[in-house]
């Protein structure tokens, strides 16, 4: 019984790689038309605004604005012996460049800049008839207001970063090695704030409040 198996499952084996080296390349390829790509996104002026919300999107993660914030909080002797200062190693100093919110906040933050230089560099070329007046510049002067947010949490907490004000391809880009804080402030937070205060408007209708301005907005 077991030798009328085997001799079964082998025949079975060998059909099945006749079959695949049969077909060769008459396999059918086709183009998925409903896939997004970046050839076909940054198109129409609610593409970027679908994009310029996921970075403000990244402002609300744990690491930057949540949870994970508490173990920055209890630093040193700010922390007590309650139950929820834990864990003890940012309370005791121990941790280290392995820790969850030391890892979590450096990737958070870069996945925000991620999403910021996209939209920064696609709207240098996209066809300015396609958004309303002074949409364009308002867009990006949003997205680098937040990229310099980004990169102020990553100089302040880090004291240094890797910069990048577009988004890597080659393995040099990748590579980029870090740059201390005060380069950070002069080649990114402070430019990119200058073009906020610049085109940013002072104040938001009630639609739209939420978004950065330049000023405060009334209450």
């Amino acid at each position: 019984m077991k030798l009328k198996i085997y001799k079964r499952t082998l025949a079975s084996a060998s059909l099945c790689a006749m079959l695949l080296t049969g077909c060769g390349q008459d396999f059918l390829e086709e183009t998925n038309p409903n896939a997004i790509t970046t050839d076909t996104f940054w198109e129409t002026s609610s593409q970027f605004q679908s994009a310029l919300a996921t970075v403000y999107g990244a402002t609300q993660f744990q690491a930057i604005s949540g949870g994970g914030l508490v173990n920055e909080m209890i630093l040193g002797d700010i922390g007590g012996t309650e139950a929820w200062y834990r864990p003890t190693a940012y309370r005791n100093l121990t941790y280290n460049d392995a820790s969850d919110q030391v890892t979590d906040k450096w990737n958070q933050l870069y996945i925000g800049i991620f999403r910021a230089n996209q939209v920064i560099n696609q709207i240098q070329e996209a066809d300015p008839s396609i958004f309303l007046a002074n949409e364009k510049e308002i867009i990006e002067a949003e997205a680098r207001f937040l990229r310099a947010f980004f990169y102020f949490q990553l100089a302040t907490t880090y004291g240094q970063a890797v910069i990048r004000t577009t988004v890597p391809v080659s393995d040099a880009d990748f590579n980029t090695p870090p740059s201390p804080k005060e380069e950070i402030f002069t080649t990114v937070v402070m430019p990119d704030l200058e073009f906020a205060k610049t085109h940013l408007p002072k104040i938001w209708d009630d639609k739209n409040k939420g978004r950065v301005t330049w000023g405060l907005q009334p209450h």
